[in-house]
């Protein structure tokens, strides 16, 4: 299969079969054919395609109402691996990922404090090739997602802008590319948590939704019914506050009241906003500081929806996670406080993929873009 590009109508309708088996695990050829109105005989030749390369499997025959047998049809997982890199600020996590999405070895190290562009390469580079060298000899490696909280040119490749880390024009997939020789993507984390997102919660693709990357840093994105849009990457410095000396250099930032770093600071056992969930359910002074991080998240979504108008807010991330006291809290200000005609039915959920958001959504972009094309065959530019 041309894992690379969409040449003509017979592989458009080899990828739309693909994912229909993907979407609907056992279903029959026939079952398939009537679905996508395609004649059976072409129906066939395809699946028995995507057998022979190890996409799909039988299962065994079942007898139907009608008292034909008809094979139900699986994705094969066991063929083919995706190697998936999350570049976050204080961890970069590695895994290898099947076809289903699911993890198969994950590693999360340590993120080295202001590397230079060649010291992110080498170390990207080492662990990547690591994580190949555990690929048994059964599977094949389709390629390689990396995704960064970063501006990104996906066309090219390139990592146009690190903030935290100062880096600049970064030819990230060029490099990964030249030591693996695999196809290699790139793309902003947050794009990639959406991605993710809807790829495993198919009924997000009809609504708008914007995305919020709760985490050490603070940002988001929008998804426009199945439309990629820009991430809004300064989402964290919409100002909500008075008080607050954000790292920007302006005052009252949602990041310097609820991002990770700005919390992590009152944790008094680990330095961490895990450790401060903790130490929170004993100390109502704690509870009160995530409360108040928690209605001025509110706050920005309220801001942000009167302009992007939702009509599903996802909030994802490592704080994501918080004990439901902290969502209710998000939720019950943004219902208060929100005008009417802004607040048409939003609702406020937490990531479906939880805090695997950012690793499994990286592979989906590799998912996407070698293997299923999702993303092209149902319209999405």
């Amino acid at each position: 299969m041309n894992f690379t590009r969409i040449s003509d109508v017979r592989h458009v309708n080899r990828y739309r079969i693909l994912n229909t088996i993907a979407t609907h695990e056992g279903i029959s050829r026939a079952q398939i054919a009537k679905t996508i109105g395609f004649n059976k005989v072409s129906t066939g030749e395809i699946v028995d395609g995507l057998i022979n390369e190890g996409f799909v499997s039988e299962g065994e025959k079942l007898r139907s109402q009608s008292g034909r047998p008809s094979t139900p049809l699986y994705l094969d997982r066991n063929r083919y691996t995706i190697v998936a890199v999350d570049i976050g600020i204080r961890t970069i996590s590695f895994a290898l990922v099947n076809l289903k999405g699911e993890l198969l070895r994950f590693e999360r190290i340590p993120a080295p404090a202001s590397p230079t562009a060649e010291e992110l390469m080498a170390l990207l580079i080492r662990h990547i090739q690591g994580q190949i060298q555990r690929v048994s000899e059964e599977r094949k490696i389709v390629g390689i997602a990396l995704s960064a909280g970063a501006q990104i040119d996906r066309a090219t490749g390139t990592l146009l802008h690190h903030s935290q880390w100062d880096l600049y024009d970064v030819p990230l997939v060029y490099t990964v590319n030249k030591y693996t020789n695999l196809p290699v993507v790139l793309e902003n984390n947050v794009i990639a948590m959406i991605q993710g997102e809807i790829w495993f919660v198919p009924e997000l693709n009809d609504r708008r939704v914007f995305y919020v990357n709760w985490g050490e840093h603070m940002n988001g994105a929008l998804y426009d019914r199945g439309r990629k849009v820009t991430p809004e990457m300064l989402f964290g410095h919409i100002k909500v506050r008075e008080t607050g000396l954000c790292s920007c250099t302006g005052t009252g930032c949602l990041e310097a009241v609820a991002s990770g770093a700005a919390l992590e600071r009152y944790s008094s056992r680990g330095n961490s906003v895990k450790s401060l969930a903790l130490e929170a359910q004993e100390d109502q002074t704690k509870q009160s500081i995530l409360k108040e991080a928690s209605r001025a998240l509110a706050d920005a979504l309220i801001t942000t929806s009167a302009i992007v108008r939702p009509e599903t807010i996802i909030i994802g991330g490592g704080i994501s996670m918080l004990p439901d006291i902290y969502l209710e809290t998000i939720r019950e200000r943004f219902s208060t406080n929100c005008p009417p005609i802004v607040n048409n039915g939003i609702t406020i959920e937490r990531s479906q993929l939880k805090e695997r958001g950012g690793i499994i959504g990286t592979a989906v972009l590799a998912l996407d873009e070698f293997v299923f094309h999702r993303s092209h065959i149902s319209g999405i530019s």
